[in-house]
């Protein structure tokens, strides 16, 4: 009877262990997908600094931040589609790619 409890525990105990785990992932995860809006936020701040006051810094800041946010949906993209969903994340992409092609577009003509 002592080795069924036994058992039983350990059972239990492997059980919430994998819960916390994966909750601590998530976790870690939200951490990374703030620090990546909060660079979508310096790209937008950047970008109206270059428009208002032409300064290649800021141009260079924006091409930066972008870079950033490029390689973090590339790095995290199963994650990221197991949160908001494919369809999300490839509006996300889009709008992304398009920003910065619009950015650039504008820069140069």
């Amino acid at each position: 009877m002592f080795g069924i409890y036994s058992l039983l525990m350990i059972l239990l105990g492997l059980i919430n262990y994998c819960g916390v785990n994966k909750i601590t992932q998530n976790f870690i995860f939200l951490e990374k997908y703030s620090d990546f809006l909060n660079d979508i936020l310096e790209i937008r701040r950047y970008e109206k600094n270059f428009l208002l006051n032409y300064k290649n810094k800021s141009y260079k800041n924006v091409l930066d931040y972008l870079e950033r946010t490029r390689k973090f949906l590339k790095k995290n993209k199963g994650q990221i589609c197991h949160f908001i969903g494919e369809k999300v994340y490839k509006k996300l992409t889009n709008q992304k790619d398009g920003l910065f092609g619009d950015f650039h577009y504008y820069i140069t003509h």
